[in-house]
């Protein structure tokens, strides 16, 4: 009898300390619907043609690809690594709007690797430019990744991209990565 009670108070304990919203689907975002906004540029970009040009360190490559839409998404993952819309950071960012500009600033204290978003709009739910800073560090590593890219104002597509970065680990040289992004018909 004390084992079964015990059991379900136990049980009773793990439930009670499950997060209220679990559910995904029932989370209504607060910030900016960054992945949902890469996606479907990933989805209308397909056909458009991309000339990069890579740096890391000293070594440059100039590249021109027709991505497909997966390779779209792989193309833009920094900014879907930039999306703020987590249940655990639904208040962990101060929110400062304009009429044609929103940022996100972390909080002091709050944790997430995205520092910094902003969104410049056209107009309302149109955006112009997207900004963002994402960092972590340790007592022996250090990374940050600052990014932006521009959408045309008629067609609504990512027009050019850049993406730089860097990542240090004690005693070693740091690792600087530079991408530039072109779309072309």
């Amino acid at each position: 009898m004390i084992k079964n009670t015990s059991f379900i108070f136990f049980l009773a304990f793990l439930l009670s300390c499950q997060p209220e919203n679990t559910n995904k689907e029932d989370f209504d975002p607060p910030y900016f619907r960054l992945q949902e906004f890469i996606e479907n540029q990933a989805e209308s970009l397909v056909g458009k043609q991309l000339a990069k040009e890579i740096q890391f360190n000293t070594s440059k490559e100039i590249v021109d690809i027709n991505p497909t839409e997966e390779e779209w998404l792989e193309e833009l993952d920094f900014f879907m690594q930039a999306d703020i819309n987590r249940p655990s950071l639904a208040q962990a960012y101060f929110i400062e709007k304009s009429e044609n500009e929103i940022s996100y600033s972390l909080k002091k204290g709050e944790k997430s690797k995205v520092k910094f978003l902003k969104v410049q709009f056209y107009e309302p739910e149109k955006p112009k430019t997207i900004e963002f800073l994402i960092g972590s560090e340790n007592t022996f590593y250090s990374s940050n990744t600052e990014g932006w890219l521009e959408v045309d104002e008629n067609t609504n597509l990512v027009t050019k991209f850049e993406v730089k970065g860097e990542q240090k680990v004690v005693f070693l040289d740091p690792i600087i990565m530079d991408l530039n992004g072109q779309v072309n018909n």
